[in-house]
Parts: C-alpha cells; sequence; structure tokens
C-alpha cells in the first residue's frame, strides 16, 4: 500500500524520497551502494539542501502548472535505522502545510512581490 505526496518544494521532495527509502527499511549507504552514488548524494537530497536539477525540475513544474506525485510506500522499516517514520497522517499535514506555502508563494509571484531568487516571507518587498 502506499499513499500520494505532492511534490511542491525542495523540503517536500527531501521528505518524500526520506521517507520511500525508509519505508524500504534501507539505510542512505545501502542505497546509495545500490544507485552507485554516494552516500553524502543522498543525504543532500534528503536533507532538501539546495540542488540544481531539483530546484529545475521543480522550477518547470511550478512555470508550467504542472505536479507530481510520489506514491510513498507503506513499511515498517528497521527500528535502529529510523529517525522518524511519518504515518500517513502526519505526512497529510506536511503536505497541506506546504500546498499552503505554494498558494501564498503563488499569491505573491503574482502580485509581483518576489523574482525567483528573492522571496523573503518576512518582508513584504525584496531588495534591490
Amino acid at each position: 500500500m502506499s499513499y500520494p505526496a505532492e511534490i511542491v518544494n525542495r523540503e517536500l521532495f527531501a521528505l518524500a524520497l526520506q521517507q520511500s527509502r525508509l519505508a524500504a527499511g534501507l539505510s542512505q549507504r545501502e542505497l546509495a551502494e545500490r544507485l552507485g552514488v554516494s552516500r553524502g548524494l543522498i543525504g543532500n537530497l534528503e536533507s532538501g539542501r539546495d540542488s540544481k536539477i531539483v530546484t529545475a525540475l521543480l522550477g518547470v513544474l511550478a512555470e508550467t502548472g504542472a505536479v507530481m506525485t510520489i506514491a510513498i510506500p507503506e513499511g515498517e522499516p528497521a527500528p535502529e535505522r529510523v529517525p522518524e517514520v511519518l504515518t500517513p497522517e502526519q505526512m497529510e499535514k506536511r503536505l497541506a502545510e506546504a500546498k499552503e506555502d505554494r498558494e501564498r508563494n503563488e499569491s505573491a509571484r503574482r502580485q509581483g512581490l518576489f523574482g525567483h531568487n528573492d522571496y523573503n516571507p518576512g518582508r513584504s518587498r525584496p531588495s534591490i
């Protein structure tokens, strides 16, 4: 069984990747070995750190009105490896919060309050 996660920002992308890995019962190292990449790459993706490819992908989706949804499997990962596995209800709450953030961002963009890299929710206009 799985549940859908609408991916609207890097943080949700990171959370969905982490939850999927944890549900599969894999450590970052095990997943990296299976994929032939570094554990650091997996860690960076799961932390939501800036990634040019992820940022570009999400930007294309946002600009075209497309939505990416990831089906996150439910599973019983090994307890010694799990810092926090979200229940479907917890994940749904985080997704709802992210959707509200996206709607605020889209509203701000329509009003011309920010460009691609200068939005700060703590101020009404970007500094120039």
